[in-house]
């Protein structure tokens, strides 16, 4: 995890486990910290493919751009809307400098939107929204809302692509690959080949 944020919130999930003995949980940029760790992968998910010429980034599924409204929230009743109806209301969102800064600026470019771009993930922009019903957010549709559906609204916005984060697997091409993640590979690529 690189947002030492998420420490309070995920750790317990994680002692919970029943493989709480054999997960190890670092904080840091995965690139200063997998070199240190004195293992090798077979592959992993990531947000943003990196300039290596060996490795191997396969698009195997997409997440959409929403706004996370709270309940309370008078446009919480709409299920989508311009980013136009959002002039005048305080928005939050990503960070310009993480993954999604250059998209998400080239979305909001000529809108007089009032967003603070300060946030590294949709927990934290959910829990903001939770805790403060003038709030939005615009946030990628992830897993990890599922647990604020009972208080936020997620709502589409009609100017965001379907597909506005991108996610990958990565792989080494050069790695030998035992026969089942020859075989996941082959499937993932064959399930994902029309997201390219």
């Amino acid at each position: 995890e690189i947002n030492d944020e998420q420490e309070d919130f995920t750790r317990p999930w994680l002692e919970k486990s029943p493989f709480a003995d054999k997960i190890r949980f670092y904080i840091g940029d995965a690139l200063e910290l997998v070199p240190c760790l004195g293992v090798t992968f077979d592959m992993a998910f990531i947000d943003e493919p990196l300039s290596n010429s060996e490795l191997e980034f396969l698009p195997c599924w997409s997440q959409e751009l929403k706004l996370l409204v709270n309940k309370q929230h008078p446009l919480a009743k709409k299920s989508s809307l311009s980013l136009d109806d959002l002039i005048g209301h305080y928005l939050i969102s990503y960070d310009l400098q993480g993954p999604l800064g250059e998209d998400l600026a080239a979305l909001i470019d000529g809108k007089p939107l009032q967003v603070g771009y300060r946030y590294k993930d949709e927990i934290t922009l959910a829990s903001i929204v939770l805790a403060n019903p003038d709030v939005m957010a615009l946030a990628c549709q992830s897993w990890l809302l599922k647990a604020y559906t009972d208080e936020i609204r997620l709502l589409s916005i009609d100017e965001a692509p379907k597909d506005f984060r991108q996610l990958y697997i990565v792989y080494r091409l050069s790695a030998l690959q035992n026969s089942a993640v020859y075989e996941f590979l082959e499937l993932a690529k064959e399930l994902f080949k029309n997201n390219k």
